[in-house]
């Protein structure tokens, strides 16, 4: 019995595909890129926090030890333990409510109004937003909100409201 080659496929001539186009992001493109760079910050901004929260919880858990817990601590050394546990209790909590204004920031994200302010609507700047990410304020709708009802500073004390405070 002789053996034969198997048989090739013809070849098709590459003359007949159309040429490979480069691709141009769309707009829209460009914004899902943007977006998806922004809940990438935030995510890792978040893992972040959370850890910090967790090693927190674990410093805490392991500061009161067999002295602390067996009572051998004198009146000083107590009080500055219950200080201390007072202090990391403070931060900890600080890092949770952190947390949550992520997890909102992300929320915002997904519905396509993160980075506007609240108040006016306007786009809160880069550079805000970059520096404290889940901001939900510009900077003159914060300082406005911050400083509550100021005298405009030319009023020379005469009572008179700032420009924001008219009707």
């Amino acid at each position: 019995m002789a053996r034969t080659a198997p048989k090739k496929a013809p070849r098709t001539s590459r003359s007949r595909r159309a040429p490979a186009q480069a691709a141009v992001p769309a707009p829209a493109d460009a914004a899902t890129t943007r977006t998806d760079a922004l809940a990438a910050a935030l995510q890792a901004r978040r893992n972040e926090v959370a850890a910090r929260l967790k090693s927190g919880l674990a410093t805490v858990r392991d500061a009161e030890g067999p002295a602390v817990r067996a009572g051998a601590l004198d009146d000083l050394d107590a009080s500055a333990d219950d200080l201390q546990r007072e202090i990391a209790f403070a931060t900890m909590q600080a890092q949770g409510e952190i947390l949550q204004r992520i997890d909102e920031a992300l929320r915002r994200l997904a519905q396509g109004q993160y980075g506007r302010c609240r108040e006016c609507g306007d786009d809160i700047a880069e550079a805000r937003l970059a520096a404290l990410p889940f901001a939900v304020r510009c900077v003159d709708c914060e300082r406005r909100r911050e400083g509550g009802s100021r005298v405009r500073p030319g009023a020379a004390g005469r009572g008179e409201p700032g420009p924001h405070e008219r009707a």
